[in-house]
């Protein structure tokens, strides 16, 4: 191939995939940033808000009715006209326990808007993992593709000094080119990675996850699960509407005044005081549903407690065999990777090894490395679930 051909494709991979110097933030602040900007947590906020506004409406005493009317029109009559009369429905038996809905409406929302807030943090928390291992990762190819250069050049000098054969210097300048494919790859997926980060951090944002971060020291609290907090709160909303419910069926009072006309003459007063009540009504019926409804959510709350549960004892037991895998990855296999590759590069340049056998301990070295990172990934992300499960 061209020689032209080939720094020129070299630039176009290189250059686009330049990453810019880019803010560090931190795992805490992008949580932060992500629960008070991002779309659906403040959607979630507002419906608390909402609902904590809609309590005063408790106090409402009913309609207030204005009208005007006449009586015993006809010829030869006195009728009698109602010029203006003033009707107040008192609807103030069944406050207590609007009251008492309504406060739990409140609750509910809340504990709807706790539980959309521990879902955030777990989602920012994993891309922030992801961006930290495809950062690691394109170390890891930069270092590779800093070894196969090396190998390449070395392998140059002993085909111009007749120590090697072409086919060897060739086989070193395809993988050179191979390893900076790679090297492209792995920038090309720390790009998404940032990408997908930076969407709960709010237009424009351009940030990156700080690589010295570590998930060793999180601990799993032993709250409340926001889950279940929910699921409770809207057992106590069924028994609140059921009572809000029956409140309805109670009397409702009424006081009406006005002023009169009678024939010609002015200044008769009427007033009236009553009470009025269902007499008949689908009574039965929708106490039926509310008690339907109060078991249906009891049987949620113990589905979610359930699910829960066995969602905890899953991820404990994931925890741990990450754990131990990335306990030997730490203290056995990258010791050995690294150390491999460093005798291999120096065993090849003093011709104690072929190409073979070089490119054969390259890509052993790089597989438990590049396997490493993976582990990680999983170990982190295990970690953040357990911690927002």
């Amino acid at each position: 191939m061209n020689k032209t051909i080939i720094i020129g494709i070299a630039l176009t991979i290189i250059s686009p995939l330049t990453i810019k110097a880019q803010q560090t933030i931190s795992l805490e602040e992008a949580q932060r940033i992500a629960l008070d900007q991002y779309p659906s947590m403040r959607a979630a906020r507002l419906d608390a808000q909402s609902a904590e506004a809609l309590k005063k409406s408790a106090l409402d005493l009913g309609e207030t009715e204005i009208s005007t009317g006449g009586e015993e029109i006809g010829p030869g009559n006195e009728a009698t006209y109602t010029l203006i009369a003033v009707r107040q429905n008192l609807d103030i038996l069944s406050i207590g326990a609007k009251r008492r809905n309504l406060n739990q409406q409140a609750r509910v929302a809340e504990a709807e808007a706790q539980v959309a807030e521990r879902e955030l943090r777990r989602e920012v928390s994993i891309d922030y993992v992801v961006a930290i291992v495809a950062r690691e990762r394109v170390n890891v190819y930069q270092h590779l593709d800093s070894i196969y250069r090396g190998f390449e050049h070395a392998a140059q000098l002993r085909y111009e000094t007749e120590a090697s054969s072409k086919l060897e210097y060739i086989s070193a300048r395809q993988q050179a080119r191979q390893a900076l494919l790679a090297l492209d790859e792995a920038r090309r997926d720390e790009r998404i990675a940032l990408q997908n980060l930076n969407r709960w951090l709010g237009e424009g944002a351009d940030y990156r996850a700080d690589t010295q971060w570590s998930a060793d020291r999180l601990v799993v609290a032993e709250n409340d699960h926001p889950s279940i907090v929910l699921a409770r709160e809207k057992v106590r909303l069924a028994e609140t509407q059921l009572k809000a419910e029956k409140a309805e069926w109670l009397p409702k009072l009424y006081v009406q005044g006005g002023t009169q006309k009678i024939g010609a003459q002015m200044g008769f007063w009427t007033y009236e005081v009553g009470v009025s009540m269902p007499l008949f009504s689908a009574r039965s019926a929708k106490a039926k549903a509310g008690r339907l409804q109060q078991e249906a959510e009891k049987a949620r709350q113990e589905h979610t407690r359930q699910q829960l549960d066995n969602e905890l004892r899953r991820l404990t037991e994931m925890d741990e065999k990450w754990s131990y895998q990335l306990r030997y990855y730490r203290e056995t296999a990258l010791p050995l990777a690294d150390e491999q590759q460093r005798v291999a590069l120096a065993s090849y340049k003093e011709g104690a090894i072929g190409y073979i056998d070089f490119i054969q301990n390259m890509k052993e070295a790089a597989k438990e490395q590049l396997d490493y990172w993976t582990v990680c990934e999983e170990y982190m992300t295990n970690k953040m679930n357990l911690l927002y499960y």
